[in-house]
């Protein structure tokens, strides 16, 4: 029943877990052809389901199901047929959920695909696949890996660092230095401290020529990250070691004679959002100056995971995406406070990193303790949590406007 709910967000759910059960249990598949999904016929509910992201996670539960079959030439070899054929057609979520699904297929069914997809125009589809064949552990599936390193999206070289790190070696460190050394701009950093990381961890005393000089970097948490993995090794830092210094820029903010008041219009509606210029000053005039210049115009909903959290406003539209209202290479200083998050709060992602906020947000579903002290706050919902509840993957942020 949970599979019609009118909510897509409880679809999504219960798919989901029909897709676990099914990869457990071979005979839930019967089940699943009960409730409209016949994984040989792969798509054959898409008429019955107008959500893409819904459809996703059908089509990784049909998937899933084949994981008993190892017969060649069977059901699964069928269906990887046909997914070829619709792959094309198919929409980001519903590629990122056949993606997933391949995965929890064997490693002679599953790679062929999931390399494949590195290159998808969707750097979003691609950078999942590198994450999937990354659980994959084969010669391939690295080499596959130090190539991505070399892609020209900061996104994918990330998954690409962010896979090594899970199982890293010493053939690494080459593909890895040169990632280090070459990427620039928008996520720049995140990808420079995981590479440094991935290195100490793959290649012990080895990794000295890369620790070394990052030491000074221009990012304060990529030297950080660079003393941390040195200690871990046992060295203390060189004397001769000089830390750059980044001149202080003042800045003129706005006064508020009253929190401002902001619309959020959406594809499924408006959220009518309360400002906190008081406790986050330079996050609140990042959002307004962005939302002035008609940043956030046509981004997407690109995350949503129910009963959690709701994210959008990536110009990448993959989450890779940051920048501050001073360029995309810049970032927002944490402004945490003693605020909780409650249902509706608007907070900021950021990456490990706290000083990496940038032009994203997110709105809770409810309250999250977790984040507390962690995430910075700058704002709370105070009409559209129906809306808040209704939103999807693939939902777009139509106009930011300021109403007080």
């Amino acid at each position: 029943a949970a599979t019609r709910h009118a909510n897509a967000s409880v679809r999504r759910c219960a798919w989901e877990a029909l897709g676990v059960a099914l990869e457990k249990d071979a005979s839930l598949y019967a089940k699943l052809q009960a409730l409209g999904v016949e994984a040989r016929a792969l798509g054959s509910a898409s008429p019955q389901e107008s959500s893409p992201w819904v459809r996703g996670a059908m089509y990784e539960a049909g998937l899933r199901s084949l994981v008993h079959d190892k017969v060649e030439g069977g059901v699964a070899d069928q269906t990887l047929e046909l997914v070829g054929t619709l792959y094309s057609r198919m929409s980001r979520e519903e590629r990122i959920g056949v993606l997933r699904g391949v995965a929890a297929l064997d490693a002679e069914r599953a790679l062929p695909v999931l390399l494949e997809c590195f290159k998808d125009p969707d750097f979003a589809v691609g950078g999942v696949a590198i994450e999937l064949a990354g659980t994959f552990d084969a010669p391939r599936v690295r080499e596959a890996l130090h190539a991505a390193l070399a892609f020209g999206d900061n996104g994918l070289r990330l998954a690409a660092v962010t896979a090594l790190l899970e199982k890293p070696d010493a053939s690494d460190f080459e593909p890895l230095q040169r990632c280090f050394v070459r990427s620039n701009g928008d996520g720049a950093n995140e990808i420079r401290f995981n590479a440094l990381r991935a290195v100490a961890k793959g290649c012990g005393e080895s990794a000295w020529p890369l620790l070394v000089p990052a030491l000074t970097d221009a990012s304060p948490f990529v030297r950080r990250v660079a003393r941390e993995e040195l200690a871990k090794l046992g060295h203390d830092i060189p004397a001769d070691v000089v830390v750059p210094h980044a001149p202080v820029v003042p800045i003129e903010l706005p006064h508020f004679t009253a929190n401002p008041i902001v619309d959020v219009v959406t594809s499924r509606g408006t959220l009518r959002i309360e400002l906190f210029p008081t406790e986050a000053p330079l996050h609140v005039h990042n959002f307004l100056t962005l939302a002035a210049r008609d940043h956030y115009d046509g981004t997407p909903w690109h995350r949503v995971v129910p009963d959690f959290v709701a994210q959008g406003g990536d110009y990448r539209r993959d989450g890779n995406g940051g920048g501050t209202w001073r360029g995309r290479g810049e970032a927002l200083r944490h402004e945490i406070g003693p605020r909780k998050y409650v249902r509706g709060s608007l907070g900021m992602p950021r990456n490990e990193d706290p000083d990496s906020g940038g032009s994203q947000i997110f709105l809770t579903h409810r309250a999250t303790p977790h984040l507390d002290g962690r995430y910075t706050i700058f704002g709370e919902l105070r009409e559209g949590f129906d809306v808040l509840d209704s939103l999807e993957v693939g939902d777009g942020i139509v106009d930011v406007v300021r109403v007080r």
